[in-house]
C-alpha cells in the first residue's frame, strides 16, 4: 500500500492506562491546508474514521511505529476512543492546551508495551498521522 503520513501532535496522556490522546485530522480549507498542502471537509474526515474503524474491527488496523514497512509494521498500539468533535472546545492544560475544532477527529490509543509507552512519554514516538491515499483533480 502507498501512502503518506500526516502528523497531528498528542494532546493529553493518560500514564496509568497508558493511553495516549489527540486529534487525527482537522478540517482545513484551501486558505489554510496541512504541511502537505491538502485540505479537507468534516464529511471526509468522518469518512476517514468510520474507515479506519471498520478496518480495526477487521482486524486490519491499529497503531504501527511510524508507519514503518509501508503501513504494514507491526502493531503497537490499539485505539481504544474514537470520535469526532461536535463542536469547538479547549483541551489540555498549560503549553499543551490546544482547541480542537467540530468535526475533527479524536482518538486514544492505548500502547500496553512499557518500552513504547515510556518513547510516547518521552515524545520520540505517538504522533497521531494518517495513512492513506488521495487522488488530486488538479
Amino acid at each position: 500500500m502507498s501512502g503518506r503520513a500526516f502528523p497531528a501532535r498528542i494532546v493529553k496522556s493518560d500514564t496509568v492506562r497508558q493511553i495516549a490522546y489527540g486529534v487525527v485530522l482537522e478540517p482545513r480549507t484551501a486558505d489554510n491546508p496541512d504541511t502537505q498542502g491538502d485540505w479537507y471537509t468534516a464529511e471526509d474526515i468522518e469518512a476517514a474514521a468510520h474507515g479506519f474503524l471498520e478496518g480495526v474491527a477487521k482486524g486490519e488496523g491499529g497503531a504501527d511505529l511510524m508507519h514503518e514497512d509501508d503501513g504494514e509494521g507491526p502493531l503497537v498500539g490499539y485505539p481504544v476512543e474514537s470520535f469526532i468533535a461536535p463542536v469547538d472546545y479547549a483541551w489540555g492544560s498549560g503549553d499543551r492546551a490546544e482547541v480542537v475544532k467540530a468535526g475533527s477527529w479524536v482518538m486514544g490509543v492505548h500502547y500496553p508495551d512499557p518500552g513504547i509507552w515510556a518513547a510516547v512519554e518521552k515524545g520520540e514516538l505517538g504522533a497521531f498521522s494518517v495513512w492513506g491515499q488521495g487522488k488530486r483533480f488538479f
